[in-house]
């Protein structure tokens, strides 16, 4: 089983903040296992988030910055910042690749993670059996 810190997190988050929209892939507290959305249409608050404000939003920006520096002789942002925008730019796209794999592949995900969650549970009863 997960530990207890990451199980409290993850009820504080279903707590909290899971009642605000619904995501792909979302923690039950009950049966304390991760869920699948089946319904799309449920999806289309994130579908908004990501692919538009994400995507077309704070990536777009970044690299309208990242390119306008590259290739005008003026560079309105220095270096330093630059960095930091394309380092952040690396970020954004790897969370929106980590959320179209959740689009798509949800439910694959949502099965490999209950199942390693089993699996922790019955490697922690098979060594405690053993310490006894």
């Amino acid at each position: 089983m997960a530990s207890p810190r990451v199980l409290k997190v993850l009820e504080f988050y279903q707590d909290v903040f899971q009642w605000y929209q619904t995501l792909p892939v979302m923690w039950d507290k009950g049966r304390r296992e991760f869920i699948h959305a089946k319904n799309k249409n449920n999806l289309l608050f994130f579908y908004f988030n990501i692919f538009v404000l994400l995507g077309g939003g704070i990536i777009g920006s970044s690299m309208y910055l990242i390119f306008g520096a590259l290739f005008q002789k003026s560079t309105l942002v220095p270096i330093d910042k630059l960095i930091l925008i394309t380092v952040g730019c690396f970020y954004e796209l790897f969370g929106l690749g980590i959320s179209v794999a959740m689009i798509f592949f949800g439910d694959l995900l949502v099965n490999a993670w209950n199942q390693l969650m089993k699996t922790m549970e019955l490697l922690e009863f098979e060594t405690c059996k053993f310490i006894l």
